[in-house]
């Protein structure tokens, strides 16, 4: 009976042994299963990152045709109206050396009549006692910032002579 008992634990001895073996198989592939459920999950995250980054590549892409197609459409106008563009630009360079001037006259005339306003005596002098009155009133103009020292220095110099 010995030898039948030492029978049974051999055959008990290889099953444990086949059933542990599998066991540490079934473990081997759930940690391979959960390592590459790992890397699919990367994978898609990637996938996704470059979805985006190709969606705004392309967004670039059309708004970059856009561009091509308008300066396409300057180019072809140019050659037919660059001489006009160049004749209105020095017509509008004309008018605004006009305006400048018609502006300069109207400050030059502006101030001439503060002056002339703050001359209380008429003489055509600014006496000592007028230079308050008429920095004020030039200021009060908006058209002129007055430097009061340099005014008054200067008005001293030219000994109150408008003319």
């Amino acid at each position: 009976i010995p030898a039948i008992a030492t029978g049974g634990n051999v055959v008990t001895g290889k099953i444990a042994s086949t059933a542990a073996s599998a066991q540490a198989d079934i473990n081997l592939l759930n940690e391979i299963n959960n390592e590459l459920k790992k890397e699919n999950d990367k994978f898609r995250a990637q996938n996704e990152q470059l979805r985006a980054e190709a969606e705004r590549l392309n967004q670039i892409v059309e708004e970059m045709e856009d561009t091509r197609n308008a300066l396409d459409a300057i180019t072809k106008n140019q050659g037919q109206t660059i001489e006009e563009f160049e004749e209105q630009v020095e017509e509008l360079k004309e008018h605004l050396m006009e305006l400048m001037e018609d502006s300069k006259s109207n400050l030059l005339q502006n101030l001439l009549t503060i002056i002339i306003a703050s001359d209380k005596d008429g003489d055509f002098s600014i006496d000592p006692e007028e230079v308050d009155d008429m920095i004020i009133n030039i200021e009060k103009a908006g058209d002129f910032g007055v430097n009061k020292k340099l005014f008054r220095e200067t008005v001293e110099q030219t000994g109150g002579d408008i003319q």
